[in-house]
């Protein structure tokens, strides 16, 4: 697996919240398309906040950057923004709790992905 974060600090919160709505919609779904398995924001602060990805591995990761990540950070960064960026790979075991899935069940959003249409898609 590969992680990373993406710490920003945002001149007010409009701009803040505009950002949170994004990426819970638009980001999201391209996200899922390059290969995210999950993404999270932590609400650090009035004006900041923090967003954990997390993919399969480099590639996926890779991807995301160059399509749908790379622009977002480079659009913050011209507004002046300020923009912490760590990634890398997830290294020992991976804990869950079996409630997480329960949790993603009530509180996440699902994407569908696939490679090819199933055989009844009318696509």
């Amino acid at each position: 697996m590969y992680a990373r974060y993406i710490k920003i600090t945002f001149k007010d919160k409009l701009a803040k919240e505009m950002m949170i709505t994004y990426s819970n919609s638009v980001a999201d779904a391209e996200g899922i398309k390059n290969g995210l398995l999950l993404r999270f924001t932590i609400d650090q602060s009035e004006l900041t906040a923090i967003l954990v990805l997390v993919f399969a591995n480099y590639e996926d990761f890779n991807n995301d950057h160059k399509n749908v990540a790379l622009p977002v950070i480079e659009s913050c960064r011209n507004q002046g923004l300020k923009v912490e960026l760590a990634d890398g790979n997830v290294v020992g075991d991976i804990a869950a709790s079996t409630k997480l899935v329960e949790f993603l069940k009530k509180k996440g959003t699902f994407y569908h992905v696939w490679k090819y249409p199933p055989l009844n898609s009318p696509y």
